[in-house]
């Protein structure tokens, strides 16, 4: 390895580590896009539950649209049909 830094030939393991260095900033960009796009989305679902929290009506059905919401994003009924299955057939199913 010293030869070859002497040399200034590289190693494939030197190459890979430096197209993973300079890839990391792209990574963790993509990262901070994703928190803050899922942030935002989920701004729009807390309503109900700060409405609730400071007792106020709810004027618009936001209750109902915020258990809508969850129960299609968090699948829940999936949820409970894989428990299920598992329960009956004994296998860890996936």
């Amino acid at each position: 390895m010293l030869a070859r830094a002497r040399e200034g030939t590289r190693s494939k393991s030197q190459t890979a580590m430096q197209t993973f260095e300079a890839t990391h900033p792209v990574g963790g960009a993509q990262a901070i896009g994703i928190a803050r796009a899922a942030y935002e989305f989920a701004l729009d679902y807390v309503r109900a539950s700060w409405m609730a929290r400071s007792s106020r009506p709810f004027t618009a059905a936001e209750s109902s649209m915020s258990k809508l919401k969850a129960g299609e994003v968090e699948g829940t009924s999936e949820i409970q049909r894989l428990v299920i299955a598992r329960a009956i057939s004994g296998l860890q199913i996936r």
